[in-house]
């Protein structure tokens, strides 16, 4: 990974028998580099990361000679950096250089509204690569795919689709077409109701669940679309 970053020199280290390499926060100087998965890097390249992020000078492995670089540095973790502090697992002035201005980006299961359309790219693309004119999805998958917590974000996402679009009969993904365990965590349905005799525990949470229910089943039939949902439920779009 250091030498990927930072170049090296031919002869460098066993296998560097080529010409060597300028390194990739070289070929960044004057643009910006993305680095993913920031807290995984282990601590002793973290040290020398922060050293270019501070003083803007790299040293090539097996060149001694400093070069200035004037690179921007994005970098993305799924981790909780703070914690990694914490456990020693990552460098507390290296999360401080880097957090300069941070974006949080939501799970998805916090933002339902992408659901169906990132649904919808990820089908056309993949049916495609099939070799399969995928045209959409029917408004009970987009209601199951809504009503699912998708921990592994849009990666899961991706998968499902993909499954979806291996398996699908017609030019429309169906319900049915989905993987099963997106039923497993609700297999009663949310929408279902209390049997009668049975009393909830939580009043409150009980009726939330319901409440929940019926407004992603708005948003998976208006496709996404925050006012026309409302506009089906009868509220406001500012309530809604």
């Amino acid at each position: 990974v250091e030498s990927e970053l930072f170049g090296y020199e031919k002869g460098a280290f066993t296998g560097a028998n080529q010409k060597g390499s300028i390194g990739l926060i070289r070929k960044a100087d004057k643009g910006t580099l993305f680095l993913d998965e920031i807290g995984e890097m282990p601590l002793a390249l973290q040290a020398k990361i922060l050293r270019a992020l501070q003083e803007r000078v790299i040293e090539p492995v097996g060149d001694p000679r400093e070069r200035k670089v004037d690179v921007r540095v994005i970098a993305a973790t799924n981790k909780n950096l703070l914690d990694a502090v914490a456990n020693k697992e990552f460098r507390e002035d290296l999360y401080y250089r880097l957090n300069v201005f941070p974006i949080p980006l939501p799970a998805l299961r916090e933002r339902v509204e992408d659901i169906a359309p990132l649904a919808r790219h990820f089908a056309h693309i993949l049916g495609a690569t099939a070799g399969k004119r995928i045209s959409g999805f029917s408004p009970a998958a987009l209601q199951a795919m809504a009503q699912y917590s998708w921990p592994g974000n849009i990666r899961e996402l991706q998968n499902c689709v993909e499954r979806a679009t291996i398996v699908a009969s017609g030019a429309q993904i169906e319900e049915q077409d989905l993987p099963a365990y997106l039923f497993a965590a609700n297999p009663a349905g949310s929408s279902a109701l209390i049997s009668e005799g049975s009393v909830p525990a939580d009043l409150e949470a009980a009726l939330a669940e319901v409440e929940k229910a019926y407004i992603l089943a708005a948003l998976a039939q208006s496709k996404g679309v925050q006012a026309a949902a409302a506009q089906l439920i009868g509220i406001s779009e500012r309530s809604f």
